[in-house]
């Protein structure tokens, strides 16, 4: 027996899919609510900022390698000349270096007065051959802490390092006017050196390091942040 029709049933038929709202999807495999579409960002990436680059040592690095290289190199220069007289036995004039090296040159010597001197020369100053080997490396260590990104620590060791160079060539100043002698090149170079590196140095920790890089809004300008030094 069938039914009375009522006009406002709904239609069914058997076998197929009610239609409606609900979920569409096209053609290709189904996304997850944590897959992106191809060429978005992942949360929490910014756009147009650039990946960091690795800043090179700076210029105080490349003044640390210089006073290495030139004080080694000066190192090896005559310090200072000191003459010395003797009455029936001739003149010499003393050569030295900062390695404690000596050598001389006699005018007049006879034999006697050349073995005497010989002998009274003795073999180089260990005092001045110890403090030139520790001038030299805490150069070196300045310029290594400056390549690693320590600008702090490599001031610290420049100033170290220029303070015994200074106080080094000043003990060597009082020495050589006690013994009537002229200062030579490599004094000159050593005292030059010490200078410069206690000037950098003392720029460097007033001053401060430098700044590191702003990073990169998303519309490629930079943030302000707080300016800071490399290696504090």
């Amino acid at each position: 027996m069938s039914s009375p029709f009522n006009p406002n049933q709904q239609p069914q038929f058997g076998g197929q899919p009610q239609f409606g709202p609900g979920p569409m999807q096209g053609p290709g495999p189904a996304q997850g609510p944590g897959q992106q579409f191809a060429g978005q960002p992942f949360p929490g990436q910014q756009l147009g900022q650039p990946a960091p680059k690795r800043r090179g040592p700076g210029w105080p690095t490349w003044s640390y390698l210089a006073l290495t290289v030139v004080s080694l190199l000066s190192s090896f220069l005559p310090v200072a000349v000191v003459g010395f007289a003797w009455e029936g036995l001739g003149s010499a004039a003393l050569t030295f270096n900062w390695w404690g090296s000596m050598s001389y040159e006699g005018t007049g010597l006879t034999s006697v007065g050349e073995e005497y001197f010989r002998e009274g020369l003795g073999g180089p100053d260990a005092g001045m051959l110890i403090g030139t080997i520790a001038v030299i490396l805490l150069y070196i260590g300045a310029t290594v802490f400056g390549f690693f990104g320590r600008d702090k620590v490599a001031a610290i060791v420049a100033a170290v390092a220029g303070g015994a160079q200074l106080l080094t060539t000043i003990s060597t100043a009082f020495q050589i006017d006690g013994m009537y002698g002229s200062l030579g090149a490599g004094w000159y170079l050593w005292l030059l050196c010490s200078l410069i590196a206690i000037g950098i140095a003392v720029w460097m920790l007033v001053k401060g390091t430098r700044p590191a890089p702003a990073p990169q809004s998303p519309f490629g300008q930079p943030q302000p942040m707080p300016q800071q030094g490399r290696g504090w």
